[in-house]
């Protein structure tokens, strides 16, 4: 990976999906910030804006060509879905109804599944460079039983530059005929130091929580919400 650079329509390199949805990257620009998307997995590319020395910098990791992102496992930017981590033994129950889900790490399900939200074209509902606030929205309709997953639904995410280099990642999902859990997420790659730099061992992120989801050693939630109040480890 490496910085992209050129004018937007240098970026533009297309290829065809199976589902033949032509891939491109989109920008969205205000003032000094500058985003790039994909709608490959409605993924962020990259992230250009000014560092304390007022050097533009590179804040996500992403690839040179759309091509590489449907080939990328990592899921580098991406948006998650329908569910984002991991779901013991890739099933649940919803309304006394059992479902089983596609099996994607071991026994689990993980992402969504293999075609999960991340792992798929996304449209464009809505681009808008121009306006006051830049945006760009992508959709995503998912039928009834994707990856074992009851209900149709349909996603969207909507990216928008606001002032004081605000970027705002809204995400929504409607489901239109049964009950199903939702919980999407990005996958961004950040380092707030540039891409380019190394690694994050020396940056600090603060949440301001009081509780977490206990985890094993498979990273599977145990259902027990712990508090971290007083908890040094944290």
């Amino acid at each position: 990976m490496r910085p992209l650079s050129g004018s937007t329509s240098d970026r533009s390199q297309t290829s065809v999906s199976e589902s033949e949805v032509n891939l491109k990257f989109y920008e969205i620009k205000s003032g000094k910030i500058s985003v790039i998307l994909t709608n490959f997995a409605a993924s962020i590319v990259s992230v250009k804006l000014p560092n304390k020395n007022g050097t533009t910098t590179d804040v996500i990791l992403g690839y040179d060509t759309v091509d590489e992102y449907e080939i990328n496992d990592k899921n580098f930017g991406a948006v998650i879905g329908r569910i984002a981590n991991r779901i013991r033994d890739a099933q649940f129950s919803l309304n006394g109804i059992k479902y089983n889900l596609d099996r994607n790490s071991g026994n689990n399900s993980i992402n969504g599944g293999s075609k999960g939200f991340g792992r798929v074209p996304w449209e464009v509902a809505e681009h808008k460079p121009d306006s006051k606030n830049p945006c760009i929205t992508f959709t995503l309709y998912s039928p009834d039983g994707d990856q074992g997953y009851p209900g149709n639904v349909t996603a969207n995410v909507t990216y928008t530059i606001y002032d004081n280099y605000t970027l705002r990642i809204e995400m929504k999902a409607i489901t239109e005929n049964k009950p199903t859990p939702i919980s999407m997420s990005t996958h961004a790659y950040w380092n707030l130091q540039g891409h380019n730099s190394g690694n994050i061992s020396s940056q600090k992120l603060q949440l301001f929580a009081s509780n977490i989801a206990a985890m094993d050693s498979n990273l599977l939630a145990t259902g027990e919400i712990t508090s971290i109040i007083h908890n040094k480890t944290y």
